[in-house]
């Protein structure tokens, strides 16, 4: 089981003097039960990479498939199903209620109207906003956090096999960010979860993989702790390694030798210090 993207292009403005090549035969497959980190600069492909693994953008060429079957067009109504969230939760909330803006997918599904109603209210609960206290609300009313969760909670309630978050954390604050990566983590133990960012240090540490896109092109795909053990690689993508990672490079370039490199702060001053009495 997977979705798979084989020898995709997408050009924009294809034909016009104002063409852009954004994918350039990019070949990727995504697992259930993975976090799949997506790293890039601006203008790397990262958001028509989700676009297109979405169904919501057609490839000039190339294919997308879901557990081994090629589908054109969307894929949330598509079993196992593939649920996109937009970077802009005002993009994708609508209705008079959060409630019914979260049962609208399950309601597209063809689900009866108690059955989208339990979807709804279950989702709800997984973001952190009980359907008691936020399902009556109206969605323009609530916090840039509680939106990008009410948006979350609408993809959610499809139950989809595989997650697509484009920039989850962009403009929260850090309770907001710690939600939306506490929603992550409890996502990925039922469906497959990838995240387009381009701030590394939010997932890199519980990410599976990495994969680093430059001008469409993909230039790193692996384990997330073989990126961290060579940071260099993100300079490569024409990004800024972690600053965690960065003073650990600049020890490594003042003559210590580190065993390994680490995100964590108390582990990478164990490491800095045990190197140092070593070098005596």
């Amino acid at each position: 089981m997977s979705l798979t993207l084989a020898g995709v292009r997408h050009t924009y403005a294809a034909g016009t003097a104002f063409a852009t090549d954004a994918l350039a035969g990019v070949d990727l497959s995504f697992e259930p039960g993975e976090l799949v980190l997506v790293l890039g600069a601006t203008g790397s492909g990262k958001s028509t990479l989700l676009r297109v693994a979405a169904g919501l953008l057609t490839p000039l060429s190339g294919s997308v498939e879901i557990d081994g079957r090629s589908v054109d067009g969307p894929l949330a109504v598509v079993e196992p199903g593939v649920g996109f969230v937009f970077q802009s939760p005002e993009m994708q909330l609508f209705a008079e209620t959060v409630e019914a803006d979260v049962r609208f997918g399950p309601l597209n599904q063809g689900l009866t109207e108690d059955e989208a109603h339990h979807r709804a209210t279950r989702a709800l609960e997984a973001v952190g906003l009980g359907a008691e206290e936020f399902g009556s609300r109206s969605p323009f009313t609530l916090s840039g956090g509680e939106a990008r969760r009410a948006a979350i909670a609408g993809v959610l309630a499809m139950d989809p096999g595989y997650l697509l978050l484009d920039e989850p954390t962009a403009g929260l604050d850090v309770e907001g960010r710690e939600a939306v990566r506490e929603i992550v983590a409890r996502s990925r133990r039922r469906a497959g979860v990838v995240v387009v960012t381009h701030d590394a240090e939010e997932f890199l540490g519980s990410a599976d993989r990495v994969i680093l896109l430059c001008a469409g092109r993909v230039t790193f795909d692996g384990p997330a702790d073989e990126l961290v053990q060579s940071p260099e690689r993100f300079a490569e993508a024409g990004l800024k390694a972690p600053e965690m990672l960065l003073a650990q490079m600049l020890a490594r370039d003042a003559g210590l030798k580190l065993a390994r490199l680490s995100l964590d702060p108390a582990e990478a001053a164990l490491l800095i210090a045990r190197a140092r009495e070593g070098a005596r």
